[in-house]
């Protein structure tokens, strides 16, 4: 429930203020109201995913084995050449 107030909660207040106010303020309110639901997720991405581990099944849990890793970066590489070529994949 937290995350979800914190990522929509200042994105709503300022659509619900750019509803209200016309002109120039209209700019100032989304670039104010982006920049704070960045913020927020940053915050909430650095405590979820950056921070220690606490509980044991987490912190001892192995990283990705080479196979994996493989896997991983030959789909990259597939989107990549889809995304930079898109005609070439499709007929």
């Amino acid at each position: 429930m937290h995350l979800l107030t914190s990522l929509l909660l200042i994105p709503v207040l300022g659509a619900l203020l750019i509803a209200l106010l016309p002109g120039q303020q209209v700019h100032l309110i989304r670039a104010v109201t982006f920049a704070a639901g960045a913020a927020y997720f940053l915050g909430i991405y650095r405590r979820a995913f950056l921070g220690q581990a606490h509980n044991s099944a987490v912190s001892d849990a192995i990283d990705l084995r080479a196979r994996e890793l493989g896997v991983i970066v030959v789909m990259g590489i597939l989107i990549l050449i889809a995304g930079f070529y898109p005609d070439s994949c499709s007929p």
